[in-house]
């Protein structure tokens, strides 16, 4: 259900449900813009984001959904992070705030630089994972080489996302994977299969 406090994935962020009416959504994102998405552009596909149901904007799909559920963790992972550093918020907004936020230095809030809250955050992803048992059982078999991204990485992250919201935050590496037709949701195949019948291959337009 969709209802004024509720969220919305957007191709750029977190997006905060500020009015709900017979016309649609009225939406705010992570960086202050307005939205307004008309009842029918909502999707009826559902992601699950910390826990909580969300409905997911089209302007994502169908790509997201051809993605892997790996790769569209590890970018909901990043967006987090990215959220954080520039808002304060994980979830990129005050209402929709977590135990402990906003935490020093993160957010404009604190008259930190950007590039310093990156470095920050760097330092605090290292100790986090330098608590998680698995993860340094993983590093200690060779399975992975570093525990943590560095500020460089995280700065990149920033910049990616400014420039192409959350679709710049996919691991360049996972999208050039072969996609398979069978991960594309079904919906879309049954589309593209009706379009490919009604297509004359003697035909040149």
């Amino acid at each position: 259900m969709v209802e004024v406090g509720g969220r919305l994935l957007t191709e750029w962020g977190t997006g905060l449900v500020t009015a709900v009416s017979a016309a649609g959504v009225d939406l705010r994102t992570s960086v202050g813009d307005s939205l307004h998405v008309d009842w029918p552009e909502l999707a009826e596909v559902r992601l699950v984001v910390d826990g909580d149901v969300a409905p997911i904007r089209p302007a994502l799909r169908p790509y997201w959904d051809g993605l892997s559920e790996e790769t569209r963790r590890a970018a909901l992972d990043k967006l987090e992070i990215v959220q954080e550093i520039l808002t304060g918020y994980r979830d990129g907004h005050a209402e929709l705030a977590r135990d402990g936020e906003p935490r020093p230095p993160f957010g404009e809030g604190f008259g930190v630089s950007e590039a310093a809250r990156c470095r920050a955050m760097a330092v605090a992803l290292q100790q986090e994972a330098a608590g998680d048992r698995a993860l340094q059982r993983r590093i200690a078999n060779g399975e992975i080489k570093r525990s943590a991204p560095v500020d460089s990485t995280i700065r990149n992250w920033v910049r990616a996302w400014k420039r192409d919201g959350l679709l710049g935050l996919l691991d360049a590496r996972s999208l050039r994977r072969e996609q398979t037709w069978e991960r594309i949701d079904e919906r879309y195949r049954t589309v593209a299969e009706l379009v490919f019948a009604t297509l004359d291959g003697d035909r040149a337009d």
